[in-house]
């Protein structure tokens, strides 16, 4: 009888370090797809699914992540053996949802939609937020379906940063600045960690020409953390708009920082062959055309 309940107890414990293990994983793989360093996202997540097929959150964001790198068909196949593994989870449904409107199919990504919040927990709100995120992102934005799901979420859970985020998301596509200047904060100031959101604020003082509030901004989140690669992006981009129209000796400053902050965005996440592309872009501006030689003469060994 002892041996069975310290075996018991062992079961118990070892099931406790594996779900810990397991949600750090997931988190692991939420935050490198955050900073857009996608195939090591992949590589998480891979090995989830390996090791707990049965998960559906794994095969979610998975999908995301094909979605994000642009490829569907991967992601539609991703969302739907996430539907197989667990056919009474809600976000499977939501990437189903969301390939369909890459497909422009409004009718089954409604479906989709629908299924995903009737299986809802009542105490979740992430279907909600990611369903509205979905909508939000699509080329033709359905913001009025997507304010009603984040009103949902919202209710759910007043303190939640992450539908603020969303919030802002939300307005930013409909061209209330205002509104998602203050959605942004709010989700800044309820969790120090959401950097992104401090990004979109920086991307704000962008297109408001307040160059140097844009760049403190990004600065201060790589005080915060010096290898999150949008920010240097986002930094290189503000530069490089910062350069138009100034005196001879600043612009070239600008165009040479825009460039060298161009370079950690890239040494910090994939380098994809998009990101590359607009990295030759920023050499023409500059005008050094030895490194865009050299770098068009990468990109086309890449890719050839």
């Amino acid at each position: 009888m002892e041996l069975i309940k310290k075996a018991l107890q062992a079961g118990l414990i070892a099931g406790v370090v594996s779900t810990s293990a397991f949600a750090q994983n997931i988190a692991d793989a939420k935050k490198a797809i955050d900073a857009e360093q996608y195939q090591q996202a992949k590589s998480i997540l891979k090995r989830l699914i390996a090791a707990q097929p049965a998960a559906p959150e794994n095969y979610f964001f998975l999908g995301d992540v094909y979605l994000k790198t642009d490829y569907a068909d991967s992601a539609k196949a991703t969302f739907t053996r996430g539907v197989s593994a667990n056919g009474q989870n809600a976000l499977n449904y939501i990437g189903l949802g969301a390939v369909d409107l890459i497909g422009n199919n409004a009718t089954s990504a409604k479906a989709n939609f629908d299924k995903a919040v009737s299986l809802a927990p009542k105490k979740d709100n992430d279907p909600y937020i990611y369903a509205a995120k979905a909508l939000i992102a699509s080329e033709k934005p359905d913001f009025a379906t997507a304010q009603t799901y984040l009103e949902k979420a919202k209710s759910m859970d007043e303190k939640d940063a992450e539908v603020y985020l969303a919030l802002g998301d939300l307005y930013r596509g409909q061209q209330k600045h205002g509104e998602a200047y203050g959605a942004y904060r709010t989700a800044f100031e309820l969790d120090k960690n959401l950097l992104r959101a401090k990004v979109e604020l920086g991307v704000l003082n962008r297109m408001t020409k307040a160059f140097k509030e844009s760049a403190d901004q990004f600065n201060s989140i790589l005080a915060i953390n010096p290898n999150y690669g949008p920010a240097y992006r986002e930094l290189a981009e503000t530069n490089l708009r910062w350069s138009f129209g100034a005196p001879e000796a600043e612009k070239n400053a600008r165009l040479q920082a825009a460039v060298d902050n161009y370079k950690k965005y890239l040494d910090n996440t994939d380098r994809s062959v998009d990101s590359r592309v607009r990295f030759a872009d920023l050499l023409v501006y500059k005008g050094d055309w030895k490194a865009l030689e050299q770098e068009a003469q990468e990109i086309d060994g890449e890719t050839g």
